[in-house]
Protein backbone atom coordinates (compact mmCIF):
# COMPACT_ATOMS: atom_id res chain seq x y z
CA UNK A 1 0.00 0.00 0.00
CA UNK A 2 3.11 2.52 0.94
CA UNK A 3 4.40 1.58 -3.16
CA UNK A 4 1.22 3.11 -3.84
CA UNK A 5 0.87 6.01 -2.38
CA UNK A 6 4.71 7.00 -2.70
CA UNK A 7 4.40 6.23 -6.34
CA UNK A 8 1.30 8.19 -6.92
CA UNK A 9 2.14 11.16 -4.19
CA UNK A 10 5.75 11.64 -3.70
CA UNK A 11 7.27 9.98 -6.28
CA UNK A 12 8.37 12.02 -9.63
CA UNK A 13 8.16 8.87 -11.74
CA UNK A 14 4.37 9.01 -11.26
CA UNK A 15 1.78 5.97 -13.37
CA UNK A 16 1.17 6.55 -17.03
CA UNK A 17 -2.42 5.34 -16.39
CA UNK A 18 -4.72 5.66 -13.34
CA UNK A 19 -5.36 2.31 -11.24
CA UNK A 20 -7.89 0.15 -12.80
CA UNK A 21 -11.32 -0.92 -11.40
CA UNK A 22 -9.28 -4.40 -10.38
CA UNK A 23 -6.65 -2.56 -8.87
CA UNK A 24 -8.59 -0.48 -6.84
CA UNK A 25 -10.37 -3.92 -5.62
CA UNK A 26 -7.18 -5.58 -5.20
CA UNK A 27 -5.70 -2.45 -2.87
CA UNK A 28 -8.83 -2.54 -0.97
CA UNK A 29 -8.74 -6.47 0.14
CA UNK A 30 -5.11 -5.48 1.20
CA UNK A 31 -5.93 -2.56 3.12
CA UNK A 32 -8.73 -4.37 4.76
CA UNK A 33 -6.05 -7.66 5.96
CA UNK A 34 -3.98 -5.16 7.12
CA UNK A 35 -6.24 -3.71 9.42
CA UNK A 36 -8.19 -6.70 9.97
CA UNK A 37 -4.47 -7.96 11.57
CA UNK A 38 -4.17 -4.43 13.11
CA UNK A 39 -7.51 -5.66 15.22
CA UNK A 40 -6.04 -8.72 15.98
CA UNK A 41 -2.86 -7.03 17.86
CA UNK A 42 -5.07 -4.41 19.41
CA UNK A 43 -8.02 -7.05 21.10
CA UNK A 44 -5.32 -9.29 22.27
CA UNK A 45 -5.98 -12.03 19.65
CA UNK A 46 -3.00 -12.09 17.35
CA UNK A 47 -1.33 -15.01 19.71
CA UNK A 48 1.16 -12.49 21.46
CA UNK A 49 1.62 -12.30 25.12
CA UNK A 50 -1.30 -10.56 27.27
CA UNK A 51 -0.40 -6.97 27.13
CA UNK A 52 -1.80 -3.51 27.47
CA UNK A 53 -4.10 -1.39 24.24
CA UNK A 54 -1.26 1.01 24.35
CA UNK A 55 1.48 -1.00 24.78
CA UNK A 56 -0.19 -2.89 21.17
CA UNK A 57 -1.09 0.19 19.84
CA UNK A 58 2.79 0.85 20.15
CA UNK A 59 3.51 -1.94 18.38
CA UNK A 60 0.84 -1.96 15.16
CA UNK A 61 2.55 1.61 14.79
CA UNK A 62 6.18 0.61 14.47
CA UNK A 63 5.22 -2.29 12.19
CA UNK A 64 3.60 0.09 10.08
CA UNK A 65 6.49 2.31 10.05
CA UNK A 66 8.96 -0.94 9.37
CA UNK A 67 6.91 -2.22 6.01
CA UNK A 68 7.10 1.69 5.12
CA UNK A 69 10.94 1.71 5.66
CA UNK A 70 11.26 -1.70 3.94
CA UNK A 71 8.98 -0.38 0.91
CA UNK A 72 10.99 2.93 0.37
CA UNK A 73 14.26 0.90 0.88
CA UNK A 74 13.16 -1.59 -2.10
CA UNK A 75 12.30 1.07 -4.50
CA UNK A 76 15.02 3.10 -3.70
CA UNK A 77 17.30 -0.25 -3.92
CA UNK A 78 15.32 -0.81 -7.09
CA UNK A 79 15.99 1.90 -9.14
CA UNK A 80 19.83 2.23 -8.28
CA UNK A 81 20.26 -0.94 -9.14
CA UNK A 82 18.02 -0.15 -12.66
CA UNK A 83 20.51 2.78 -12.92
CA UNK A 84 23.29 0.44 -12.72
CA UNK A 85 24.50 0.43 -9.53
CA UNK A 86 25.42 -3.19 -8.14
CA UNK A 87 24.15 -4.77 -5.59
CA UNK A 88 27.37 -5.37 -3.31
CA UNK A 89 27.91 -1.06 -4.21
CA UNK A 90 24.49 -0.64 -2.07
CA UNK A 91 25.45 -2.83 0.47
CA UNK A 92 28.44 -1.26 0.87
CA UNK A 93 26.63 2.12 1.77
CA UNK A 94 23.69 1.01 3.08
CA UNK A 95 25.03 0.12 6.67
CA UNK A 96 26.51 3.20 8.15
CA UNK A 97 24.20 3.77 10.49
CA UNK A 98 23.30 0.29 11.57
CA UNK A 99 27.20 0.26 12.42
CA UNK A 100 26.82 3.20 14.88
CA UNK A 101 23.72 1.95 16.43
CA UNK A 102 25.46 -1.51 17.19
CA UNK A 103 28.49 0.12 18.47
CA UNK A 104 26.05 1.97 21.55
CA UNK A 105 24.47 -1.43 22.18
CA UNK A 106 26.56 -2.65 24.67
CA UNK A 107 26.39 0.31 26.54
CA UNK A 108 22.94 -0.67 27.59
CA UNK A 109 24.25 -3.47 29.30
CA UNK A 110 25.01 -6.91 27.61
CA UNK A 111 22.37 -9.47 27.42
CA UNK A 112 22.32 -12.93 29.35
CA UNK A 113 24.64 -15.44 27.52
CA UNK A 114 25.62 -18.95 27.62
CA UNK A 115 29.38 -19.15 29.11
CA UNK A 116 31.89 -19.05 26.37
CA UNK A 117 29.99 -16.44 24.33
CA UNK A 118 30.87 -12.83 24.03
CA UNK A 119 29.08 -9.97 23.43
CA UNK A 120 30.53 -8.79 20.62
CA UNK A 121 31.46 -12.22 19.05
CA UNK A 122 27.43 -12.51 19.40
CA UNK A 123 26.51 -8.70 18.03
CA UNK A 124 28.68 -9.22 14.80
CA UNK A 125 27.70 -12.88 14.37
CA UNK A 126 23.91 -11.69 14.50
CA UNK A 127 24.63 -8.58 12.30
CA UNK A 128 26.41 -10.70 9.26
CA UNK A 129 24.15 -13.20 9.31
CA UNK A 130 20.56 -11.95 9.84
CA UNK A 131 21.06 -8.19 8.75
CA UNK A 132 24.03 -8.20 5.81
CA UNK A 133 23.91 -11.41 4.21
CA UNK A 134 19.97 -11.30 4.53
CA UNK A 135 20.25 -7.61 3.37
CA UNK A 136 22.70 -9.09 -0.04
CA UNK A 137 20.43 -11.83 -0.83
CA UNK A 138 17.15 -9.56 -1.07
CA UNK A 139 19.20 -6.94 -3.21
CA UNK A 140 20.91 -9.40 -5.53
CA UNK A 141 17.50 -11.19 -5.62
CA UNK A 142 15.51 -7.82 -6.49
CA UNK A 143 17.99 -6.87 -8.92
CA UNK A 144 17.66 -10.56 -10.82
CA UNK A 145 13.74 -11.16 -10.46
CA UNK A 146 10.99 -9.62 -12.17
CA UNK A 147 9.19 -6.47 -9.72
CA UNK A 148 5.98 -9.17 -9.84
CA UNK A 149 7.97 -12.09 -8.64
CA UNK A 150 9.29 -10.18 -5.82
CA UNK A 151 6.00 -8.63 -4.69
CA UNK A 152 4.69 -12.44 -4.80
CA UNK A 153 7.78 -13.91 -2.21
CA UNK A 154 7.56 -10.48 -0.43
CA UNK A 155 3.53 -11.43 0.12
CA UNK A 156 4.30 -14.69 1.26
CA UNK A 157 6.71 -13.00 4.23
CA UNK A 158 3.71 -12.87 6.96
CA UNK A 159 2.74 -16.63 6.51
CA UNK A 160 6.45 -17.17 7.13
CA UNK A 161 7.24 -15.47 10.09
CA UNK A 162 3.65 -17.18 11.27
CA UNK A 163 5.36 -20.42 11.00
CA UNK A 164 9.23 -19.39 12.03
CA UNK A 165 7.32 -18.21 15.01
CA UNK A 166 5.34 -21.39 15.62
CA UNK A 167 8.85 -22.95 15.82
CA UNK A 168 10.45 -20.33 18.07
CA UNK A 169 7.42 -20.77 20.78
CA UNK A 170 7.55 -17.54 21.94
CA UNK A 171 4.08 -16.73 21.14
CA UNK A 172 1.23 -19.00 21.19
CA UNK A 173 -0.34 -19.97 17.22
CA UNK A 174 -3.08 -18.06 16.87
CA UNK A 175 -5.48 -19.31 14.38
CA UNK A 176 -6.59 -15.48 13.59
CA UNK A 177 -3.33 -14.95 13.00
CA UNK A 178 -3.03 -17.96 10.23
CA UNK A 179 -6.40 -16.47 8.80
CA UNK A 180 -4.41 -12.85 8.85
CA UNK A 181 -1.49 -13.94 6.70
CA UNK A 182 -3.16 -16.33 4.53
CA UNK A 183 -5.62 -13.33 3.64
CA UNK A 184 -2.88 -10.64 3.07
CA UNK A 185 -1.12 -12.91 1.31
CA UNK A 186 -3.85 -13.30 -1.45
CA UNK A 187 -4.57 -9.89 -1.47
CA UNK A 188 -0.85 -9.16 -1.87
CA UNK A 189 -0.26 -11.60 -4.78
CA UNK A 190 -3.53 -10.07 -6.67
CA UNK A 191 -2.67 -6.67 -6.23
CA UNK A 192 0.79 -7.47 -7.76
CA UNK A 193 -0.65 -9.35 -10.80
Amino acid sequence: MSVICIENKLSNSARVAPLTHAERLAYAALSATLVFAALLVLTGLSGAAAQSFSRAALGVAVAAGGGISISVVTMLCRRLNDAGVTPSALLSLRFPLTTAIAAALPSMGPPALPAGFSWINVALGTGVFLIIAASYVNQLASSLASPLTVRVILAAGPLLIFFFQMIERRQLASPYSLMAALLYGFAAIFAAV
